[in-house]
């Protein structure tokens, strides 16, 4: 019985592209929960789906870090539910993150495919959704909405961010 339930859970696993089948939000309230991002509002079922699939609730505590500066690419992003998130480069801080906003996609589009900064929790608690999609997801016909709405959302990032003074070295890599 246990052999045969194994194997179901592994079928499971392949025929849904991961490992967070087990994910206890219902379609309807994740699908509304992108709709409250301003990032990810709008996105057709398909794309929803797909994220679907590949997502993890995950409550933190305070300070509990998300990204690290400098770590490489672990292919997730997030979209912050409750709480806020600080930003922080070289120590200093540099924003915020609060609710319904994305983070960590600024590390699919560098050349260095690192992360620029280090995000951390800066409430008593945090829950995010993460979702893990690799470059080659990212770059398939399914996201490319997607992509092209993460592209922009690092590119007012990066602007934003050089203007008021901090700077990201890294240059940004737009996919064709």
């Amino acid at each position: 019985m246990q052999d045969s339930r194994n194997s179901l859970v592994s079928l499971l696993v392949v025929l849904i592209g991961g490992p967070y089948w087990w994910f206890a939000m219902e379609y309807n309230e994740f699908r509304d929960k992108l709709n409250e991002s301003c990032e990810l509002a709008g996105l057709d079922d398909a794309v929803a789906s797909a994220l679907f699939w590949r997502c993890e609730e995950l409550t933190l505590s305070e300070k509990a870090v998300i990204y690290q500066e400098g770590a490489p690419l672990d292919f997730t992003f997030g979209l912050l539910l409750s709480g806020d998130l600080i930003v922080e480069k070289g120590g200093l801080i540099l924003g915020g993150i609060f609710e319904h906003q994305v983070f960590g996609e600024m590390a699919y589009f560098t050349n260095e495919r690192t992360r620029t900064a280090t995000i951390r929790v800066g409430s008593a608690q945090a829950v995010i959704l993460k979702f893990t999609l690799t470059s080659e997801e990212l770059s398939s016909p399914v996201f490319t909405t997607l992509r092209t709405t993460l592209e922009l959302q690092t590119w007012d990032r990066f602007v934003n961010t050089s203007q008021s003074g901090s700077e990201y070295p890294e240059i940004i890599h737009h996919w064709i």
